[in-house]
């Protein structure tokens, strides 16, 4: 009886690494791949790409919680086309950034925010788009540093604390998102999508950024810290502190239901503009680019045109 259950547990806790993609740490040669820039921060090494006129008003798009950079494909350079400076990045523990052992909780990523646009010489006020977990972070960065920021746009942000099951346990929750939630991240990514469009160059996009070491710490810390981090109090602090707040939604919504949106509403005031999209999924910056993109340049131009 002895042996079977030996061998069970040693199955058991073998999985992790069976499972897991990452063959070794992100270094040089794997930094050869990507285009792009990179600049060392005080917590590691960040991958950005800067798009546009060194004199157009400054935008920094943020991504989600798992897909880096790439998801801004279809409108940071049609955005930097129309004469604005784009400025798109991967937040610690995705894409080519570092993946520091840090807690990933919102202090992590507006350091990283802050400490990118400082080195960057980004000094003056920039417009802030966030999509999904993005649009929380953007939120938080605007409460914490307003004077940087002319403008929020929020796509489908994340807005309440997320429930993640056992996941959220010590120990055990880290072991199960290792063999029952990790391994099929890629795929999960699809359910973002109403018409699942270039299946095949999005999973294999994303197992890129899961080869290096540190990748599956960072998304389960994440989900541990940040995501159990109430944004409420930064989305109410865009009203308190009077940005202007463009918030796009799509109906189809699956991860953050577009029914969360008249509660982000309420938090924001009076005077936030809404856009919502019908037969728009989560991924909505991607699969309806055009309108978002205009959304967005229509918004901006408008504030300029209000300035003295």
């Amino acid at each position: 009886m002895l042996l079977p259950l030996l061998i069970v547990l040693a199955i058991a806790l073998a999985l992790p690494a069976i499972l897991s993609l990452e063959t070794g740490p992100l270094g040089d040669d794997a930094r050869k791949e990507a285009t792009g820039q990179f600049v060392t921060l005080s917590q590691g090494t960040t991958h950005y790409l800067l798009q546009g006129p060194e004199t157009g008003a400054t935008v920094v798009m943020v991504h989600g919680f798992a897909v880096p950079h790439y998801t801004w494909t279809r409108n940071a350079e049609p955005v930097a086309s129309q004469g604005y400076q784009v400025l798109t990045f991967d937040l610690f523990g995705r894409g080519y950034s570092d993946r520091p052992d840090l807690p990933y909780d919102r202090a992590t990523f507006v350091s990283q925010l802050h400490e990118l646009l400082m080195a960057l010489d980004l000094s003056t006020p920039v417009h802030l788009v966030g999509v999904s977990m993005g649009g929380g972070i953007v939120a938080a960065y605007a409460a914490d540093h307003p004077n940087h920021v002319t403008s929020v746009t929020l796509l489908a942000p994340f807005n309440q604390p997320v429930e993640i099951g056992p996941i959220a346990w010590p120990l055990l929750g880290d072991y199960l998102a290792r063999v029952a939630y990790l391994p099929t991240l890629a795929e999960q990514q699809l359910g973002d999508f109403v018409e699942q469009e270039n299946r095949d160059y999005w999973i294999k996009r994303f197992h890129q950024q899961m080869r290096y070491d540190g990748f599956e710490d960072a998304i389960i810390a994440t989900a541990q810290h940040f995501l159990q981090q109430d944004p409420g109090p930064d989305i109410q602090a865009l009203a308190r502190h009077e940005k202007p707040t463009l918030l796009i939604w799509g109906e189809q919504d699956s991860v953050f239901p577009f029914n969360q949106a008249p509660l982000v509403l309420s938090e924001l005031g009076e005077g936030t503009r809404f856009l919502p999209l019908a037969n728009t999924g989560h991924a909505l910056h991607y699969q309806r680019a055009e309108e978002v993109n205009l959304a967005m340049l229509t918004f901006w131009a408008e504030l300029a045109d209000q300035l003295p």
